[in-house]
């Protein structure tokens, strides 16, 4: 259940806490959320077109395109990763 979820959470949370492990912990989680983002920025760019050639011959939908494959980066990285 979600109430379960949490308490499991908490209680990962104060054990890394406690035996001084919870900065490591963070480190390791955001180089994966990094990394996540990036091939997934780099995947979106090669799949929907978005290149130097773009960015020249059309700004605006260049600007687009990367607001829109940040965005859909961030949610993934969030949901598989930060609320995993």
């Amino acid at each position: 259940s979600a109430a379960s979820d949490v308490y499991k959470r908490q209680g990962h949370f104060q054990r890394l806490l406690l035996t001084g492990a919870l900065n490591a912990y963070l480190h390791t989680v955001d180089e994966q959320a990094s990394e996540r983002f990036d091939v997934l920025m780099k995947g979106y760019a090669q799949s929907w077109g978005i290149t130097e050639v773009l960015k020249a011959e059309d700004p605006i939908k260049w600007v687009g395109l990367m607001n829109l494959a940040r965005a859909e980066a961030e949610h993934n990285v969030m949901t598989e990763i930060i609320c995993a």
